[in-house]
């Protein structure tokens, strides 16, 4: 029995694979002494009378003092250890909120399915693009919720390159996926040959979806009714979200020709700060949409063998109008998926089944670690895995090795960082993210201490025969290990890194 969960930005998905069968695992709720049941689980999490609520049961509150959590998911890609954010009168860290909220979901998922015991596998998607930070919180997220013996990482266009091949029983040798999610861009290029897959090439932007096309109905709203945004509380901003994706989604309704303005209801969210409705204006909010459609455009253009590379477009970001018309409009070869909101998690679950051991995934941005060079003076990148590292399978790693090398300080200061690009390409952000540095005992008299983040780090070339090497490991999700010693003596230390 396999489980395959999309984990969305605004919506979380989740299929059953047992018997040979794929299935959407549905969720149940009472409201009133009636039962409700949806395939969708909303990715909601409110915070009232002391107590989280998650999914159908957050989405139902209209309690106008509750604290709601928004885009969750978004804000991982941005998270350090320790990083929290405002939920009643405290200040809650953002990954321990995300436990929450998965564990809500697997539990959902297993009372939907009578589970007593954790099934074989489970694969839980994520952008191509995250951050080395929101997969180390995932994978943890995942296995604490104890729901299969194993627990797998994919990333969210892959899924859906495999469930296109499963739905369309295609033959084409290649193809390129466009994922326009709620909140994240990915674009990857896959070849197959026979049954096996091959992810050639990844993109992606971490903050564009069909949440930002909200953002700009919100702004819009708001300048019209003379509000603004920072003077909403976290409910009142949940509820104006609500409605401008009420807006935009009616959009997808009209066939030929799109209307000149659509009303915005306003009373229901705060009669104080919206005394009235508003009309939204269309040709504005295409215009700004444009503007953002055109950079994950560029990024496919990018990443395309040829122009007539067929590109299968799925994601619920793409059922937007202004998506599909600059679609059509720049790419002469496009499959647009039936069933946009269902492909990642339906190809979740046929990785866990029937592609396990027949896709070859690689990572979508550069890490390394920051170095001294010139007498110690300047500092460079230097890669440890660079993008595009091919992933291994379940179970297994791959391995880099740096030294041994003769130390020249004290303290080792290994400050870490990941990248999309190394190299600026036509003025594009290269997406350079710093991690929190790691510290290493140079010197033999610190290995007792505990912290050595507020050592001094001094210049020490009399270290004599000491030797340092660092040892970095990457596994199938992603994720890497960093084990490094210094001899003599073998006193070694062990780290993941993130954040």
């Amino acid at each position: 029995m396999v489980i395959g969960i999309d984990i969305g930005t605004t919506n979380t998905l989740a299929v059953l694979f047992a018997q040979g069968i794929y299935r959407i695992i549905p969720h149940y709720i009472l409201v009133n002494s009636t039962q409700i049941i949806e395939n969708i689980f909303p990715s909601v999490i409110c915070y009232s009378d002391q107590q989280f609520k998650f999914g159908l049961e957050a989405q139902g509150l209209s309690d106008p003092d509750q604290d709601v959590v928004l885009s969750l998911k978004q804000k991982l890609n941005y998270y350090r250890k320790g990083t929290t954010t405002r939920i009643g009168n405290k200040r809650e860290d953002l990954a321990l909120i995300y436990q929450k909220f998965v564990q809500a979901v697997v539990q959902s998922i297993k009372n939907s399915l009578q589970l007593d015991q954790p099934v074989d596998k489970a694969v839980f998607t994520i952008p191509a693009n995250a951050s080395s930070n929101h997969r180390w919180v995932l994978r943890e997220a995942a296995e604490k919720t104890k729901l299969a013996r194993e627990i797998y990482l994919l990333d969210e266009p892959v899924a859906s390159i495999l469930d296109f091949y499963r739905v369309q029983q295609s033959s084409l040798p290649e193809i390129a996926v466009f994922d326009l999610g709620g909140g994240t861009f990915d674009v990857s290029m896959v070849e197959k040959y026979k049954q096996d897959f091959r992810v050639i090439a990844s993109e992606g932007i971490e903050n564009l979806g069909g949440n930002s096309f909200d953002q700009l109905l919100i702004d819009q709203i708001c300048e019209k009714a003379g509000c603004s945004l920072n003077s909403l509380n976290s409910f009142e901003s949940y509820r104006l979200q609500l409605e401008a994706k009420r807006i935009k989604e009616s959009l997808i309704h009209y066939k030929n020709k799109l209307p000149e303005k659509l009303d915005a209801l306003l009373k229901d969210i705060n009669t104080e700060k919206f005394n009235q409705n508003v009309e939204v204006d269309i040709q504005p909010l295409m215009i700004n949409s444009l503007k953002l459609i055109n950079k994950a455009v560029k990024l496919t253009q990018s990443i395309l063998p040829h122009p007539d590379t067929p590109i299968y477009v799925t994601g619920g970001g793409t059922l937007f109008p202004p998506v599909r018309i600059t679609l059509q409009e720049r790419f002469k070869n496009l499959i647009f998926s039936p069933v946009p909101l269902e492909t990642v998690a339906m190809g979740a679950a046929m990785y866990g089944g029937e592609f396990t051991r027949k896709l070859s995934n690689i990572t979508a941005r550069h890490l390394g670690v920051i170095r001294l060079t010139n007498q110690h003076q300047d500092e460079f990148f230097d890669v440890i895995f660079p993008k595009g590292t091919a992933l291994p399978d379940f179970n297994k790693y791959k391995y880099f090795t740096k030294g041994p090398y003769r130390p020249f300080h004290n303290i080792g200061y290994l400050k870490f960082f990941e990248a999309g690009a190394l190299t600026s390409y036509d003025g594009e952000d290269r997406d350079i993210r710093i991690f929190n540095a790691l510290h290493f005992p140079y010197e033999q008299c610190l290995d007792r201490k505990k912290k050595f983040d507020r050592v001094p780090i001094k210049f020490n070339d009399h270290l004599g025969e000491v030797e340092v090497t660092e040892k970095y490991r990457l596994d199938h999700n992603g994720i890497i290990s960093l084990e490094i010693t210094r001899q003599p003596g073998d006193f070694t230390m062990n780290f993941e890194i993130f954040s």
